[in-house]
Parts: C-alpha cells; sequence; structure tokens
C-alpha cells in the first residue's frame, strides 16, 4: 500500500519555530517531524511514500535528498505554487496513488497505532475511507454511529447543519490524522484544487461510507503544538 504524508502546512500553531523552516522539519528528541512520519511508515511495511510540499518545500526537498531512506521510494508532490488544502493534497497526489487503497499520514502526528490493523480494517469493510479516531478532548468532535459510520461533526463552519444525517444514537470521537482511502475516491472529487478533506468526508458520508476505526488507549499525540512538543521531549527524555 502506497502512503501519503501531508508535509505542506505552514505550522501556524508552531510559531516562531516555523517563521525560516517547514513544520516538518522541526526537531524533536533530535529527530525532525518528517523523518518521524517516515520512519514509521518504513517500519510498519510501506515502501513507497508520496510527501506534499508548500511552506519552505525547498527545505524539505534538499532534506529528502541529503539523506539516505533504505528500502523507500520517496516521491514529492509540489504544491510549492499553492497550498492545496487536506482534500487538494490527495487530489493533486492522486497521479502517485491511484489503482489502490492508501494511507493518509499528518506528519505531525506520533502513535503507537499499528498502521496495517488500520488498513486490514479498511480492506474487511471496504468502505469509501477509514479514519483512525479515539475518543479524547477536543473542539472538533465527529459523531459515528453504532456501526461506526461517520454521521457529522459537532461544530460545524456556519450554515452547516449540526448533523449529514439525523440519528438516535451516536458517539463522539476526535479524527487522529490518520485515514485510509479507497481509490474510488477519485471519481468523485470536486472540480475545485483547494478544499479540506474533512468537509469533503462530511459532505460523502451523506451517500458513501466513510468509517472511524478507534484506537482509544493506544498512545498518539499530535506535535503540532509549541507545548506538546515540549511535553513529548520530556516524555522520550
Amino acid at each position: 500500500m502506497n502512503a501519503l504524508i501531508l508535509a505542506a502546512g505552514r505550522g501556524t500553531r508552531l510559531y516562531p519555530l516555523t517563521l525560516r523552516r517547514p513544520k516538518a522539519l522541526i526537531e524533536v528528541g533530535g529527530i525532525s517531524l518528517l523523518e518521524r512520519a517516515i520512519l514509521k511508515l518504513s517500519n510498519e511495511g510501506f515502501q513507497r511514500i508520496i510527501i506534499n510540499v508548500h511552506h519552505f518545500g525547498d527545505q524539505i526537498i534538499a532534506y529528502l535528498q541529503a539523506h539516505a531512506w533504505p528500502n523507500v521510494e520517496i516521491i514529492i508532490s509540489d504544491e510549492r505554487e499553492e497550498l492545496l488544502d487536506t482534500g487538494g493534497a490527495i487530489k493533486h497526489a492522486g497521479k502517485f496513488l491511484e489503482g489502490a487503497p492508501f494511507l493518509v499520514y499528518n506528519v505531525d502526528v506520533v502513535t503507537d497505532l499499528k498502521l496495517m490493523d488500520l488498513c486490514r480494517f479498511h480492506n474487511n469493510n471496504n468502505p469509501l475511507a477509514t479514519l483512525a479516531i479515539s475518543q479524547r478532548p477536543t473542539a472538533r468532535q465527529l459523531y459515528f454511529d453504532e456501526r461506526m459510520l461517520l454521521k457529522g461533526r459537532a461544530i460545524m463552519k456556519p450554515a452547516d447543519e449540526a448533523l449529514t444525517h439525523a440519528v438516535d444514537v451516536f458517539r463522539t470521537f476526535a479524527f487522529s490524522g490518520i485515514h485510509v482511502v479507497s481509490e474510488k475516491i477519485f471519481d468523485l472529487m470536486p472540480s475545485q484544487d483547494v478544499f479540506s478533506i474533512m468537509d469533503f468526508y462530511l459532505e460523502l458520508c451523506k451517500s458513501y461510507p466513510i468509517m472511524g476505526y478507534d484506537h482509544t488507549g493506544i498512545f498518539w499525540m499530535d506535535l503540532g503544538t509549541i507545548e506538546n512538543l515540549q511535553l513529548f521531549e520530556n516524555l522520550s527524555a
């Protein structure tokens, strides 16, 4: 299975660390976020990894070229001209991902979740996408029904409905920035080039199965803030 690392973001939550370098190259414990993500994927058997770049994209490309990545083919999905958001990033990288399901992994995530377990769950259930989720505090809770099908989100953008479906029973989870996506999604992509994948999922789930994979209790952390970088540094010491 191919994997796409989303590494193009501006890293605004990490200012001022990202004023002169990309979020992906911020180091914690002497290892960059990007290297941690690549090693995580490589160690779990992913041999072809696509990485999108935008903010200080030249630095990321130079970094990748300067390092050896044994047993891994690295491909750049170039967004240096325009940041395409998460959905647009997947659409833009489609030429590298078509033909089979693929995994999407946020560069600022660290976790003990076994990615192949997530992939097997996706393959066994065959939804349009499977989102890694857990029960933890967040301002962006997602609603899932008793079959773990995505139904909406708790806090919507203005003019959005609170639920995409009327449901009597639902549970709330937080998205973990890791998802397995069917190649069929490229046939459903919108015409615009810049869009959020979560907004797209919330629209798609009205007609297509978008499932959740609950990994509550398995270590997961978002290193996209200075506070969490420091916390992880302390935990790893």
